[in-house]
């Protein structure tokens, strides 16, 4: 719960996607970590936007100075920016006739600041954005990788559900309609899941989590937060509500999420039909 007087700063810093995760080790975890104290952030999060240009979004909830706070950050970008600039694509012929980016290896403001939301318990899009720093800061960040944690952050959010598979693929073929879609010939393309075998893996990660594992622990934290947030009275709404947080976060949008519902429905029945 922050405190009535803090404020939200938001910025956007546009940089080529495939060098994002430079952006985040060598700039924006290392802000966030030196300023916090200084500045006295109550919360942050990073989110990752195609609108106009490729960007990360970055949020800072402050009870301190918020305009000493933006002109630091502006100073220190720049500098960032100037010194790693990331390479700047060749615009389709569609952009150039319909739109107009924003330019790359900069920084802008929203220009209203904002009250922060309040959440019960801790900030979602903390816990998504320490994953991000954690699962990306040394692989360059691609549609494939991305997806591939959606599929960990969604299973790990169906875990919280305590189901077994056959509860779980019932649960989602009842409420996600996904013969439907199947109807419909909805694909997705993923690049990171290219067998049963690989989904089977992040599926023993998920459901056969050890909160003492270290490099799952980011796992067990977002875990943790989806029990204390189910509404039990209306689970579809909450397993949409839940997954709609990252994947936002992560820069795609509902469609996404009822393709991945179709794909984990389909592997899981195979599985099962294997046994």
């Amino acid at each position: 719960m922050y405190l009535f007087q803090s404020k939200t700063l938001i910025a956007r810093i546009y940089y080529n996607q495939l060098e994002w995760n430079i952006l985040i080790t060598d700039f924006l975890a290392h802000y966030i970590n030196k300023n916090k104290e200084a500045f006295l952030m109550k919360d942050w999060s990073i989110s990752f936007s195609q609108n106009l240009g490729e960007h990360i979004i970055l949020e800072i909830i402050t009870t301190g100075d918020i305009k000493k706070l933006k002109s630091q950050l502006y100073k220190e970008c720049i500098v960032f920016l100037e010194n790693h600039q990331s390479i700047t694509k060749e615009k389709s012929i569609l952009e150039n006739r319909y739109f107009i980016n924003f330019p790359n290896n900069s920084i802008w403001f929203n220009k209203k600041e904002v009250l922060p939301v309040l959440f019960k318990s801790l900030n979602p899009k903390n816990i998504i954005s320490k994953i991000i720093v954690n699962s990306f800061s040394k692989e360059t960040i691609n549609k494939a990788r991305i997806i591939t944690l959606i599929f960990y952050l969604q299973l790990c959010t169906l875990k919280a559900f305590d189901l077994k598979l056959e509860q779980l693929n019932k649960f989602i073929c009842d409420e996600i309609d996904v013969e439907e879609q199947n109807k419909n010939n909805i694909k997705i393309q993923l690049e990171s899941i290219k067998s049963n075998e690989i989904f089977q893996e992040i599926l023993n990660d998920v459901f056969y989590l050890d909160p003492k594992e270290e490099e799952l622990k980011w796992m067990y934290e977002w875990y943790m937060f989806c029990r204390a947030n189910i509404n039990h009275s209306n689970f579809i709404e909450s397993y949409t509500n839940l997954c709609l947080i990252f994947i936002n976060q992560l820069g795609f949008t509902k469609n996404i999420f009822l393709q991945t519902n179709r794909t984990i429905y389909f592997i899981i029945k195979e599985i099962l039909d294997r046994r």
